[in-house]
């Protein structure tokens, strides 16, 4: 990765609207929510050979003004009807679309590594007697694939789904204080992505893969109202 004096930085303006119904005696919850953003100076990384040292380097770019949108759903609902009223179960997806005008090509194409979707499913369990609770969420984010011309040839970028584990566990010390421990990125899962060469008429002439380990993350935080 290499800098870009030159970058403009990306600004954006947008409306969001959202409905949100309980019910139960507000044990569960369901909620529906829209946005629409018009972006200036989308910016986006691309990669290119250095003719100076003949190595392909990757960079920031600005790549005109696009828009993006998405539509989310939300539900959460506690577990009473399991006998278990102190269980909270959640999940939320939300689709995406974005619109901008390729620089080469013309056409209008999707904003690049945008997935399609992203959606996440978890559970808070909270044991009032010890001033505790503890859940998990498990993130979700599906592999996306983009094709692009490039010096005449084109490019296509696959990248394999990256989903998550986190896991949190809180303490409640006093009215006002509380201590959470958490984990982040728990099954350490390998980021995969190929990069591969086609000539004009179609014919394969080069892949590059690029692999990665994504590491665990750990902590404890300390939160004080007052």
């Amino acid at each position: 990765m290499i800098g870009n004096p030159k970058l403009k930085p990306e600004t954006s303006i947008g409306v969001e609207a959202g409905i949100e119904q309980s019910w139960a005696n507000h044990t569960g919850a369901f909620g529906l929510n829209a946005f629409y953003r018009w972006i200036d100076d989308k910016i986006e990384n691309e990669i290119n050979l250095n003719p100076e040292n003949n190595r392909y380097e990757q960079s920031p770019r600005n790549v005109r003004n696009g828009k993006v949108y998405g539509l989310r759903l939300d539900l959460q609902t506690r577990t009473p009807f399991l006998g278990l009223p102190n269980l909270t179960l959640f999940g939320n997806i939300s689709f995406l679309g974005s619109e901008v005008k390729d620089k080469i090509s013309g056409e209008i194409r999707r904003f690049r590594e945008q997935p399609a979707y992203v959606a996440n499913l978890g559970f808070d369990y909270t044991i009032p007697e010890w001033g505790m609770n503890f859940g998990l969420t498990y993130n979700i984010l599906p592999g996306f694939e983009n094709s692009q011309l490039k010096d005449g040839k084109n490019e296509v970028t696959k990248q394999a789904g990256e989903n998550s584990l986190d896991a949190y566990m809180g303490f409640r010390l006093a009215d006002n204080i509380q201590v959470s421990l958490f984990g982040k990125n728990l099954l350490a899962n390998e980021r995969s992505k190929t990069r591969s060469i086609f000539s004009s008429t179609g014919v394969f002439e080069n892949s590059r893969v690029e692999k990665e380990i994504a590491e665990r993350l750990y902590g404890i935080s300390l939160s004080w109202q007052f």
